[in-house]
């Protein structure tokens, strides 16, 4: 199973991200046979859209990375490799 995040999760591009990795249900990581999106987690100051906040896969995260976050949990514990694109929203897996 594979978890995702995605900072800025509540902004135009974020949000349209998370929508298409819940869609797909599942993603080719690093090559290797795809594997299903268990929980896509957002990271942002702003309010998750209704669209992703009803979805059971979705972790919302409020708060800035520069600075705490809230959240039932936190941010994963886990380490992880980021892809950066050119937006403010970034993928980490």
């Amino acid at each position: 199973m594979v978890q995702v995040v995605v900072t800025g999760g509540a902004g135009f591009l974020g949000s349209r991200l998370a929508g298409e990795l819940l869609a797909a249900g599942s993603l080719e990581v690093a090559g290797r046979p795809a594997r299903p999106v268990s929980q896509v987690t957002l990271i942002d100051r702003a309010p998750v859209p209704p669209r992703l906040a009803g979805d059971g896969r979705v972790r919302v995260v409020r708060g800035d990375l520069a600075g705490p976050v809230s959240g039932r949990n936190g941010l994963p514990g886990s380490a992880c490799s980021r892809i950066r694109t050119s937006t403010p929203s970034s993928v980490c897996i």
